[in-house]
């Protein structure tokens, strides 16, 4: 516990701003970028209304003061706070495994995407399919060589 959440020190405020800076990447930026792009300033009005601001500012305002009070530091700790440890507790577990592993796979695969088409053009220098897909197995090897 103390290393998870400062040893009940840290505000709830940190802990939110936390939990919401860990949402913004570069791929979402290059989406913004886009769409401001294709339809111009519409398009911005489309991603601050939908993509970032309702749901940042929902973590930023609630998630903080849900995990200081609640006590939980995982989501399975919360979990069994929320639905118990019988079977609704036991499925509801299960299916946040579930959701998780699509979650992570959609993040990796828009991470590789997204980081590849922007290192094709701004490390490589090229745009073509090869391009990216080299950008996006160098970007991919060295984040995994330091996670």
């Amino acid at each position: 516990e103390g290393y998870l959440l400062g040893r009940g020190t840290t505000p709830w405020w940190a802990l939110a701003a936390s939990g919401m800076s860990s949402n913004l990447d570069m791929s979402g930026t290059m989406l913004c970028t886009g769409f401001i792009y294709c339809i111009g300033l519409s398009g911005f009005f489309v991603e601050i209304r939908g993509g970032v601001t309702l749901y940042l500012a929902f973590l930023m305002t609630f998630m903080g003061k849900w995990m200081r009070r609640s006590g939980a530091m995982t989501q399975a700790e919360w979990m069994d706070l929320r639905f118990g440890s019988g079977s609704q507790g036991r499925a509801a577990r299960a299916c946040a495994a579930v959701a998780n592993l699509v979650y992570s796979t959609g993040s990796i695969t828009f991470f590789a995407v997204g980081g590849g088409k922007f290192g094709a053009e701004f490390i490589l220098g090229r745009t073509d399919s090869e391009a990216r897909f080299q950008a996006a197995a160098m970007l991919v090897a060295t984040s995994s060589v330091y996670t």
